[in-house]
């Protein structure tokens, strides 16, 4: 990882990542989903406190693009 900014963290030599994969930030495996890629380069969005994350830290990527189901509940708020 190479820089934190809040729930923004940017991490090197993710080559072969895909846009929304979920991705485990740190040693407290934070959940993560990587939301731009330029080069081996990627940008993520953290879900959780990232104030113990620090630049160093690894990245592991899942191989799954984060996603989560729609219930009927919720459709109706999207109409």
């Amino acid at each position: 990882m190479r820089k934190v900014s809040g729930p923004v963290v940017i991490a090197a030599n993710m080559g072969g990542s895909a846009m929304y994969e979920l991705v485990r930030v740190g040693t407290d495996k934070l959940i993560g989903e990587i939301i731009r890629l330029e080069n081996d380069t990627a940008t993520i969005q953290v879900y959780e406190d990232t104030s113990g994350l620090t630049v160093g830290d690894v990245v592991v990527r899942s191989g799954k693009v984060c996603s989560s189901p729609v219930t009927d509940g919720v459709l109706p708020l999207l109409w």
